[in-house]
Parts: structure tokens; C-alpha cells; sequence
């Protein structure tokens, strides 16, 4: 168990490592308050990492810039995912628990769990990298 939590972390490691290195500028979303929250994607697409093993493991990777207005909101994001505050304070609702977040700070969020967010001032800018186990590639396909 605590072999496939490390082939986790490395792989999901390692998928933030490639996705950030293809992304070369940031988007900050859209700023009307009136519509639902959306992400803006930074980085969306399939990845291969490789196991210690030698086989390949296909991660679909989705990295997304959100803008946090001082109401609470769900943020539509599946999968595992790490969420990383860039600017701004907010609070964090995950598995009914309430945590604070400041600039710099980050965390995971498991699986299947919702997070609801809210800024602690006007806004806040968060991101996150939603790593999933993607489908296996066709003969044809490539994996970007």
C-alpha cells in the first residue's frame, strides 16, 4: 500500500514537473462575478510516466488558474488534485473541514472530495493540477 501511494506521488510529481516546464505564461481568468466559476486552462492534455519498471503509466493532466471572489463556490475540478494559492488568502472546505490558506501555501485534495473555496479579502488566485490514470492509448494516438 505505501509503495502504490509512493508510484502515486512520483508519478503525479512528475507529471507537474513536464506540465509546467510546456507552460509559458499565465492566464488570470475571467473577472465577471455574474457567471459560473471556470478555470483557466493553463495546461490540458495526456501525458506518459514512466514506471521504475519500464512500463508506461497514460495521466490525463489538467492545470487551471481560478479566481476566488469572497462567495463560496465548488470548484469543479475531478480527480486527485493539488491545489496551490498564488495570491490572496482564502478558506479551504474539504471533507467538511475548514482550512485557511495563504500566498504560497498548497495541498491535495483526494479523489472523489469536493472542494468549496471562498477569498478572505476581495479575491484570491488559485491554481490547480488535477492528475488522473487516463485511458490507454490506440495504436494511433499520440499522447499530446
Amino acid at each position: 500500500m505505501v509503495r502504490a501511494k509512493n508510484t502515486a506521488i512520483t508519478i503525479a510529481a512528475s507529471a507537474i514537473a513536464v506540465a509546467s516546464c510546456l507552460c509559458d505564461r499565465v492566464a488570470w481568468g475571467n473577472d465577471d462575478d455574474n457567471q459560473a466559476v471556470q478555470g483557466t486552462p493553463r495546461f490540458v492534455g495526456r501525458l506518459l510516466a514512466s514506471r521504475r519498471n519500464g512500463k508506461t503509466v497514460p495521466l490525463s493532466v489538467d492545470i487551471r488558474i481560478w479566481n476566488i471572489s469572497e462567495n463560496r463556490v465548488e470548484l469543479p475540478v475531478s480527480g486527485f488534485f493539488i491545489a496551490s494559492a498564488i495570491s490572496g488568502d482564502l478558506v479551504a472546505v474539504i471533507n467538511g473541514r475548514s482550512e485557511t490558506h495563504s500566498s504560497g501555501d498548497f495541498w491535495t485534495v483526494p479523489d472523489g472530495v469536493p472542494m468549496l473555496v471562498a477569498a478572505q479579502g476581495e479575491a484570491a488566485i488559485l491554481e490547480t493540477i488535477a492528475v488522473n490514470i487516463a485511458r490507454v492509448f490506440g495504436e494511433n494516438e499520440r499522447p499530446f
